[in-house]
């Protein structure tokens, strides 16, 4: 059966094949179609996988970049008010409050947009909370 071309069976073409014959050709068929559909499902979640790690590795990156920046985009704002506040310890003070109203006003904004995320049928607070409306109690 291996290497001969798969061509459609007529009753013309060939009448000594019996159906055990065909049913033992769809078996071998079966079994060959799954191995590769499994190795394909491997390949892909393999990708799937580095691409998520990668993704990680990025967004860590990003993050560990994203605060040496904010630390140096303080201590600037700490020296360059330092002169006209008189002290740094003044202008160190104003600079932390300012981040940390600008950190609490981002956590809002983020809650907000998380909770109101639409799942099917429910928005992400009630199904947190385990809310059940009429439509998915069904």
């Amino acid at each position: 059966m291996k290497g001969r071309a798969l061509m459609p069976r007529t009753a013309s073409a060939d009448r000594t094949v019996s159906l055990l014959d065909l049913v033992r050709e769809l078996a071998h068929e079966g079994s060959q179609w799954v191995k590769a559909e499994l190795a394909l499902a491997q390949v892909e979640t393999n990708l799937m996988v580095r691409r998520l790690v990668f993704g990680v590795i990025a967004l860590v990156a990003g993050f560990a970049t994203m605060i040496a920046a904010l630390v140096v985009l303080a201590a600037v704002g700490i020296m360059a008010l330092a002169p006209l506040l008189g002290s740094a310890l003044i202008s160190g003070l104003v600079v932390g409050l300012a981040l940390l109203v600008l950190v609490v006003v981002l956590g809002l904004v983020t809650r907000q947009m998380f909770m109101s995320v639409a799942l099917p049928g429910k928005s992400l607070r009630d199904w947190v909370s385990g809310v059940q409306h009429e439509s998915s109690a069904k």
